[in-house]
């Protein structure tokens, strides 16, 4: 029964570490993939300032040739926002800790999206108070537009690829983890039914083995000289009584 029980206890300290295993594991996918979402929602809210400061700017040169100064408040406070709103998201998710290959394409992006915001604010400004200028402002201004469009292109594939692949593996390494648990489920009842046969046959058999000693002396036929072997297990106390009592009988 001892030797049972620790069987039984050492499958349970496996089940237990496979289970640990498994819960750290699928924790671990489990971040990856949230930093993936997370880097993905915060590269779209840039993408869309990066668009909104473009119709802030395009707006603002709308109403200067349309002679609507009184709009210019109103476009220089959208665009202030817009522009706050684009570096908070970039700064979000530089905070995040990402492959390199993002890190870098971060790092192209950034002084990018300085000289892009500070383009609109000043093509913002000529358009109200130099619109002679205007047009040569607001060229540069699209230019640095679809320089940073393909550079924020290139972060938004990278982005949604580190995110697509932290999902595989979180899929894959919840697959795996159910197929553990399973097969140490199966191996443990496996184990402990073929540790169960094998003690049970064994103290069947001392079992048997005392009931021949006693039937054999309870005949009148019993050899007196007889001692049962050790059987190492439970009934050993009761061979080591019953082969004492037998030499009593032959001392006799």
């Amino acid at each position: 029964m001892i030797g049972f029980t620790l069987f039984s206890l050492f499958f349970m300290l496996c089940i237990a570490a496979m289970g640990i295993w498994t819960v750290r594991d699928m924790t671990s996918t489990a971040q990856k993939s949230s930093i993936g979402i997370s880097a993905m929602r915060h590269q779209l809210t840039a993408d869309m300032m990066h668009d909104a400061l473009r119709a802030d700017v395009v707006t603002a040169a709308l109403a200067s040739s349309l002679k609507q100064a009184d709009q210019r408040g109103a476009i220089e406070n959208e665009l202030s926002e817009h522009s706050k709103t684009f570096q908070k998201e970039l700064k979000e998710i530089e905070a995040l800790p990402l492959n390199p290959e993002i890190q870098g394409a971060l790092a192209k992006v950034r002084p990018l999206v300085d000289s892009y915001l500070k383009d609109g604010q000043a093509t913002a400004a000529v358009a109200f108070d130099n619109p002679a200028e205007l047009q040569t402002s607001l060229a540069k201004f699209m230019r640095g537009f679809g320089t940073l469009e393909a550079e924020m292109k290139a972060l938004t594939q990278l982005t949604e690829k580190d995110a697509a692949e932290a999902a595989a593996a979180a899929k894959v390494s919840s697959g795996l983890s159910e197929k553990l648990i399973l097969l140490a489920f199966v191996v443990a009842i496996f184990g402990l039914a073929t540790f169960s046969f094998l003690t049970t046959r064994r103290i069947l058999r001392s079992v048997e083995q005392v009931q021949e000693a006693v039937e054999s002396l309870n005949s009148g036929e019993g050899d007196l000289t007889y001692r049962l072997p050790a059987l190492h297990n439970e009934f050993d106390p009761l061979g080591n009584a019953l082969n004492h009592f037998v030499g009593n009988l032959g001392n006799i």
